[in-house]
Order: structure tokens, then sequence, then C-alpha cells
């Protein structure tokens, strides 16, 4: 229809303001699907941050626009889909931010050959 605006605009629960999530990331891992993997980011189970409502077309709106991301070994990140370039982070470059992206998954890849230790901190 003419003059309507058909963009989703999830509302938020206020109780938390962002969300911070500590974890190992196994040698070898490859595409580790942090939304799926961590309830304590994206909204998930754990999350302090609630969607209040859901886009009906997706059903899984949850956007972050600001990340930032903690190893202590190196690290390949891709944002919102597996198909999307690979970010290599080496240890050195610790923590990576990542600002005015909408984030709706993180995926990490783990080829050191030992266990990573990451710490994601997102913000709505």
């Amino acid at each position: 229809m003419a003059g309507q605006n058909n963009t989703f605009v999830p509302k938020w629960d206020t109780a938390g303001s962002y969300e911070y999530k500590q974890f190992t990331l196994s040698s070898g891992a490859s595409d580790y699907n942090v939304k799926t993997n961590q309830t304590a980011l994206f909204g998930g189970s754990t999350s302090p941050i609630k969607p209040v409502t859901t886009n009906p077309a997706t059903q899984q709106q949850v956007v972050r626009r600001v990340c930032r991301i903690i190893a202590d070994k190196k690290l390949g990140i891709k944002f919102n889909a597996t198909g999307n370039p690979e970010i290599i982070m080496e240890s050195s470059e610790s923590p990576f931010v990542e600002c005015n992206l909408d984030i709706s998954n993180i995926f990490l890849t783990n080829e050191v050959g030992s266990d990573t230790t990451v710490g994601i901190l997102l913000y709505k």
C-alpha cells in the first residue's frame, strides 16, 4: 500500500542493556554458530535483553549494533552468515570491535591447534 511503512522495529525489554558471554572455542571449530550455542547472547533463553515482539517475516529478528570480541588466540569471524567473508583477528588485535552493522549472528573459526577463550560483548 502506498505510504505504508513495512519496516519492522522490534520493541525491547529494558531490563538489560548489553549481553556478555565468555566461553571456550574448541580447537578445529569451524563456523561455530554463536547464536545457537550461546544462549546468553542475541536474546536467547538466558539473555538479559529480550525481544518483546518478533518480526513476523523471520521470527528471529534480534539485532545488535555494537560488538566487542576478545580472544586469547587467532580467531576467524563472520557476521550474519557463513557465506560472508571471514575476518581474521590475530590475538595481538584483540579486542575486535564492530559498530554500525546489523548483527544477527556471529560465526567463529578456530584453526590454531588449541582451545581459544572467547569473550563477546553485545550492545543493542
